[in-house]
């Protein structure tokens, strides 16, 4: 449960980032000023001795230019950095909107909605990034659409309590305009980005370079480049120095909504111990997620340098802070992770792999089979009047006089058989539960479509037992696989079932070798996997996760 925030505590916390914004605007506007006008003066005095003595004789008069121009730029860029849209920071991260059919998504949006009636912030958008690596991040645009976001891999490894500590911390960031001036800063930050570029591959600079002063400009340009990069480093050190800071309020705050200081200590140290930056984050954004997701031994440092190039400070200090709040320390917490296991929210619902009764079935004149029950369900030839007879007895009964066989043709008639077709029986697919998710399964080739993003909550999540015998037979074919590696048809004859659009033969990753079907088309990228391919998947990420921990 997630608690609302003291009047007191949410003010002081608006004032001060409405102060900070107004500081570190200033300081860009200076920044901007300077380096303007030093980028101007090497500019001015590269293209002719007339434009030299304008410098040198009109100092001020130029200077008064330069600095109107500085300011005019840096206002401009700044009213269009707040102007962002939501939905377009959104696409850069790569984040999508959670679902509600997901039952991990499920509790993450239950636990959002916690956060918009305990911080008084209507609506935030809870959304998803496709990624087995475990971080969280939290946005807002100028038009104070807000946005608090979770990776897969987070929703698989962290437990209510966790996941509810690490959402309080986001919404602190929004309750104090943290995610705001982060969003503003890193697209600010820009403006030197634009400078660097027209210094090296510009048509500008190719046009100026013509002139009778290239000379002098070619040998100029490296040191406009040195001061365009200059003003981006002093820029954002300025804000690094303020980012660093907020995180330990965020923090602070983050405590006493969730009232559970042990938990989230918890959440942030398994965050940081998983590859939490397996996704790809634009430049600037890095401050926006809880934990830095381009990970470097410079971040677990102090000093002067650790603080020259860190947005967040040290897991350990922050730890050690959330610690002392919960009254224990860090050995606790790895003595814990180790004795107890994630409880995943499937684990009552673990299948058996029991032999399923199978049925002759008269069609067109003639009897065929055998066929499960799971592929009579996808079959729509067989109809509650065709007649049946059990492979285990010679009687003949009509398919909706049998119990089990009713049951099936009950759940024809809702939504579990797809519309989607398999790509090779050509039999429509089966809506299955797999993983707190759906795939759409085939009961005759046993293969599974996966919309997009549900392959990667499959490989984050843990809840699907193997047994040895299953793990032991995929490492053997794994060895064979690295001795004879198959030959893939880039473009097999196969359509993807959703949309119809060609699918690509591809490797899933160099470390499962698994091959599996992409859909090309760009809105929809549903994957295809052949029976067992999935399973495969699943071991042997597993088992490398196992070794990983165990180095």
């Amino acid at each position: 449960m997630i608690h609302s925030l003291p009047a007191e505590t949410v003010l002081d916390a608006r004032e001060q980032a409405e102060r900070t914004t107004r500081v570190l605007f200033v300081l860009i506007l200076i920044i901007y000023a300077v380096f303007f006008n030093l980028i101007f003066a090497v500019v001015l005095a590269c293209l002719g001795k007339h434009f030299f003595f304008f410098v040198v004789k009109k100092f001020w008069l130029f200077n008064t230019i330069a600095t109107a121009v500085a300011f005019f730029t840096g206002v401009v860029h700044f009213l269009l950095a707040r102007k962002r849209s939501l939905n377009e920071i959104l696409n850069q991260l790569g984040a999508i909107s959670s679902d509600k059919s997901d039952e991990y998504h499920k509790v993450f949006i239950n636990i959002v909605h916690e956060a918009e009636a305990a911080t008084g912030i209507r609506p935030i958008l809870p959304v998803v990034i496709p990624s087995a690596g475990c971080n969280a991040f939290s946005v807002e645009d100028g038009f104070h659409s807000s946005a608090i976001g979770v990776t897969e891999g987070t929703l698989a490894r962290l437990d209510r309590s966790e996941l509810t500590a690490v959402v309080s911390h986001e919404a602190a960031h929004l309750v104090s305009g943290d995610s705001r001036l982060a969003t503003t800063v890193s697209n600010i930050l820009g403006i030197f980005d634009r400078l660097r570029s027209l210094f090296t591959k510009s048509k500008l600079w190719q046009v100026l370079s013509r002139t009778k002063a290239s000379v002098f400009l070619i040998l100029a340009r490296p040191f406009l480049w040195f001061l365009a990069t200059l003003g981006r480093f002093i820029t954002n050190f300025i804000y690094m120095a303020i980012s660093r800071k907020r995180e330990f309020l965020a923090d602070a705050n983050a405590v006493d909504m969730c009232k559970d200081p042990l938990s989230f200590a918890e959440a942030l140290y398994k965050i940081s111990q998983r590859y939490r930056g397996s996704f790809d984050v634009p430049k600037g954004f890095a401050s926006l997620f809880i934990l830095t997701p381009q990970i470097s031994r410079l971040d677990e440092e102090r000093g002067f340098f650790a603080n020259l190039f860190s947005t967040h400070p040290p897991v350990a200090d922050r730890l050690k802070k959330l610690m002392t709040w919960a009254k224990t320390d860090v050995i606790t917490i790895k003595r814990d992770l180790k004795n107890v296991s994630t409880v995943g929210i499937e684990k009552n619902l673990i299948e058996t792999k029991e032999e399923s009764p199978k049925f002759f079935a008269h069609i067109k004149e003639k009897w065929e089979g055998p066929f499960t029950p799971l592929q009579i369900l996808a079959l729509d030839t067989i109809k509650p009047s065709t007649f049946v007879c059990s492979v285990n007895d010679d009687k003949i009964v009509r398919a909706g006089d049998d119990e089990l066989l009713l049951q099936l043709f009950i759940k024809r008639m809702s939504s579990v058989v797809s519309q989607n077709r398999c790509p090779r029986c050509n039999v429509p697919l089966v809506e299955m539960p797999y993983e707190g998710t759906f795939t759409l399964h085939c009961n005759f080739c046993a293969g599974d479509l996966l919309k997009y993003g549900v392959l990667e909550k499959v490989i984050a999540r843990k809840d699907k037992g193997f047994s040895a015998g299953e793990i032991e037979n995929v490492k053997t074919w794994r060895k064979l696989q690295r001795v004879n590696i198959p030959v893939i048809d880039n473009f097999p004859n196969i359509r993807c079932p959703i949309c119809n659009t060609q699918m690509a033969m591809v490797f899933h990753s160099m470390l499962t070798g698994v091959i599996i079907d992409r859909c090309l088309n760009k809105n929809c990228r549903a994957v295809w996997c052949a029976g067992g391919e999935l399973e495969k998947i699943q071991i042997l990420v597993e088992e490398a996760e196992k070794a990983a921990a165990v180095k």
